[in-house]
């Protein structure tokens, strides 16, 4: 009996002692890359040309506009604005949009399997409104060499 005991007091004794010198302990799985990775698969949803409704509720006027957003990380032409910030949350979406003298900011739903955007926005100069968007083409491709 005594045997037994001292063997399970040193398989113990083992397990809780601390890793030798130089023994690498696997590396937890990095939750940034896998978060960073859910965030582009959810921008690459927004990714296309779409034609936008805008309603302004304070000045009641109506403005048709077309918004090409790129894939994430494709740099943008200077002639081509783009939000400052995209989150894609399931099928809610928040974008910022930077200006010189402020910023918009856009809540919106995706709709119709994706190929709509509905919902509103506020700017810092008072502005805010309805928005509607309909996708009119999806991203090109990129062709792989």
């Amino acid at each position: 009996m005594i045997p037994r005991l001292f063997g399970f007091a040193l398989a113990v004794a083992m397990a809780l002692a601390p890793a030798p010198a130089g023994a690498a302990d696997p590396s937890p799985p990095d939750p940034t890359s896998d978060d960073q990775l859910k965030a582009q698969k959810s921008a690459a949803r927004l990714c296309g040309t779409w034609q936008w409704t805008i309603h302004n509720h304070k000045n009641h006027q109506e403005q048709k506009t077309v918004i090409v957003l790129l894939p994430p990380g494709t740099p943008a032409p200077p002639d081509m604005p783009q939000p400052a910030k995209m989150v894609v949350m399931g099928d809610a979406v928040y974008l910022r949009w930077d200006f010189p003298n402020g910023y918009q900011e856009d809540s919106l739903l995706f709709v119709k399997e994706g190929r709509h955007l509905e919902g509103t926005f506020m700017a810092t100069t008072g502005d805010r409104g309805a928005i509607t968007g309909k996708r009119i083409a999806g991203c090109a491709a990129s062709k792989k060499d």
